[in-house]
């Protein structure tokens, strides 16, 4: 009855270890994606940011185009 009962436990713990690492290898799959998206939203922000510099830079050019117009329409009146 012993030497049932050491086999059973040894079987039983050699089955948790088996869960415990495969446990483990899912965990680290998923940490492992989980940063790589953290990385990825890290390179969209980058891309957002740029962008959101680029309409900065329109935005100002617009107006400056603008102030100019309205400069020179002031200056000069229309003519008939």
């Amino acid at each position: 009855m012993g030497v049932i009962r050491g086999v059973a436990d040894q079987t039983n713990l050699q089955f948790g270890s088996e869960r415990a690492a495969a446990s483990m290898q899912e965990t680290l799959g998923i940490a492992q994606e989980g940063a790589s998206n953290v990385v990825r939203a890290g390179e969209l922000l980058e891309e957002i940011a740029e962008g959101i510099a680029n309409i900065s830079d329109r935005n100002i050019q617009v107006a400056s185009a603008a102030e100019e117009q309205s400069l020179v329409a002031d200056r000069d009146p229309p003519q008939r």
